[in-house]
């Protein structure tokens, strides 16, 4: 009687390389992908601006109708960085004005400040927040200033 051979069995041994051998060319693509994209971004850009909501805003439209009314809220606050201003905040000095893109007229207008040597000893600064809205309370721009800038002295 002759014995049969035993089956051998096939050794499937994933050796060095593992799962990296797919994860090699998934990696080029990838990058090859981001490189497209930056080089498409390059050729043909968009230039967006932000609303109030962070939400992309198209150039070269007007958002504000000849002879809208707008203001212009102004408001003084002290802090170490750059405030953040509450929307219903009552600002420290507001202008109301009509906007004309054609017939602009430029206007200016000059306050008094004291400042304390009190104030100026603080470890604060003082920051100048414009905000430019309409007559319905849609906030246009905002803007943001130092007046005075803490120093340390030496």
């Amino acid at each position: 009687r002759r014995s049969s051979p035993k089956k051998e069995k096939k050794k499937t041994s994933k050796g060095l390389l593992g799962g990296a051998a797919e994860l090699v060319p998934i990696l080029i693509l990838g990058y090859f992908g981001k490189a497209f994209w930056s080089w498409y971004g390059m050729l043909y850009p968009k230039f967006p601006d932000f609303d109030a909501n962070h939400r992309y805003l198209e150039k070269f439209q007007n958002r504000i109708e000849r002879g809208e009314a707008l203001t212009l809220d102004v408001f003084i606050k002290e802090s170490k960085s750059q405030p953040k201003i509450a929307r219903d905040a009552h600002p420290d000095w507001s202008v109301p004005f009509e906007y004309d893109e054609e017939d602009f007229v430029p206007s200016s207008k000059s306050l008094l400040v004291n400042v304390s040597s009190k104030m100026l000893n603080k470890t604060k600064n003082v920051w100048l927040t414009a905000r430019l809205k309409t007559e319905k309370g849609d906030f246009v721009a905002e803007a943001h200033a130092g007046m005075i800038k803490y120093d340390k002295m030496k």
